[in-house]
């Protein structure tokens, strides 16, 4: 915490493995990591009253992720040549609800310019080759 004089660290959490990309949307904390199995996860924290980090759920993944990006109630991540979508809507869960085929996203793949939402699922630009749908499974 940075009150403009002084800066206090409230409570802090290790990072393990070779990912570990981070988003924060309306209060919650998104962190991606990678597993000693060769697998993912992307872990939901919240920072409770008490200043430490409440772990609130963790969504599995098949590999390492090495991005995220919040759209409203979604959670895109991307893992190795594939977007996973979230639903982060529930308080306490992250539910997938989608995901593109996998080798499909590899190249160009820029979460940053991604639109979307949990309905509809999103739309990711792939450079000069155009956009690729990635429809949520409801």
């Amino acid at each position: 915490m940075y009150d403009g004089a002084l800066a206090t660290l409230l409570y802090s959490v290790a990072l393990t493995g070779w990912s570990a990309p981070a988003v924060v949307d309306r209060g919650d904390i998104f962190v991606g990591r990678s597993t000693d199995d060769s697998g993912g996860a992307i872990d939901r924290w919240m920072l409770a009253g008490n200043n430490k980090l409440t772990l609130l759920a963790s969504g599995a993944l098949g590999g390492g992720p090495w991005s995220l990006r919040a759209l409203g109630d979604l959670l895109a991540a991307q893992v190795d040549g594939q977007v996973v979508l979230f639903d982060k809507s529930g308080p306490t869960s992250l539910q997938q609800i989608g995901a593109s085929d996998n080798g499909s996203c590899f190249y160009s793949l820029n979460l940053d310019g991604a639109d979307g939402d949990v309905t509809r699922g999103v739309w990711v630009p792939l450079g000069e080759t155009g956009v690729q749908p990635i429809g949520a499974n409801h």
